[in-house]
């Protein structure tokens, strides 16, 4: 399946940099999508996300 999705990029660097990240996550398995869905659609796990994103990115 092919899924075209358009987006707003100032520059060509910021455009391969969007296209490589859709890339690896339409690459991620069903129930990790799930997840990933689950965090985005949420405002607060988002606000969460961001407030704890240094310790988390330390786990790995």
């Amino acid at each position: 399946m092919q899924i075209t999705i358009q987006t707003q990029a100032t520059n060509p660097v910021d455009l391969k940099a969007i296209e490589k990240k859709l890339t690896v996550i339409a690459q991620l398995p069903a129930d990790d999508l799930d997840r990933l869905f689950q965090i985005a659609e949420n405002p607060k796990a988002l606000t969460a996300l961001k407030s704890k994103w240094t310790m988390l990115k330390m786990m790995f």
